[in-house]
């Protein structure tokens, strides 16, 4: 079994140290990529762990590096519209050419964490059932048109998304736990921005 290396870019800690550029980033994910890592990662938060949007910059990492493959770590899909998210994604991998892993979770129990459910509208008590539901909505829109879908949180009537995601059935998703995504060969690192 081969080892795969990954670059968390770190979002967060530019955030926290006042320099919210991007430009830095993106740079640290072209130099991962000419480094020969494998992959790069960039958190999710919208209010607890102030951080970019990670859908947004991996279009703009997407664009600027042709192998490394972009990785969400994690991502809760529990916060976003699944019609949406479907949308989002789509297009990211269309931008890299299906070079997009989801790194996806239901959120770790704490005080922020459940501010920021409240903050997006989602009952905390309602994260894993949105999460499922948000999933399976996100893979039919990806494979299929006139997507109908009843849940206990989410409705469609014949929805369809375009364009689909670069790979039939798109993104690989992966269970992610803090800042590691685990899969079968898959580590991402954290590395401190120079």
């Amino acid at each position: 079994m081969a080892v795969e290396l990954g670059v968390l870019i770190p979002t967060r800690e530019a955030i926290m140290s006042g320099r919210p550029e991007t430009a830095p980033l993106i740079t640290m994910a072209e130099r991962a990529e000419t480094a020969g890592f494998d992959s790069v990662w960039i958190g999710d938060s919208i209010t607890a762990r102030p951080r970019h949007e990670p859908l947004t910059l991996m279009a703009a990492i997407a664009a600027r590096t042709r192998r490394v493959r972009l990785g969400t770590g994690v991502l809760l899909p529990a916060l976003r519209n699944p019609v949406v998210l479907a949308h989002l994604i789509a297009t990211v991998d269309r931008v890299a050419e299906g070079r997009v892993i989801l790194g996806v979770g239901i959120a770790a129990d704490g005080p922020a964490i459940r501010k920021e459910f409240a903050a997006c509208g989602v009952p905390w008590d309602r994260r894993v059932g949105r999460f499922v539901e948000t999933l399976e909505i996100c893979r039919a829109l990806w494979t299929r048109d006139g997507v109908t879908y009843q849940g206990k949180h989410f409705t469609l009537d014949g929805a369809t998304v375009e364009p689909k995601p670069h790979r039939p059935g798109g993104p690989p998703c992966r269970w992610g736990f803090g800042s590691t995504v685990t899969s079968s060969s898959v580590k991402c690192l954290p590395l401190k921005l120079t």
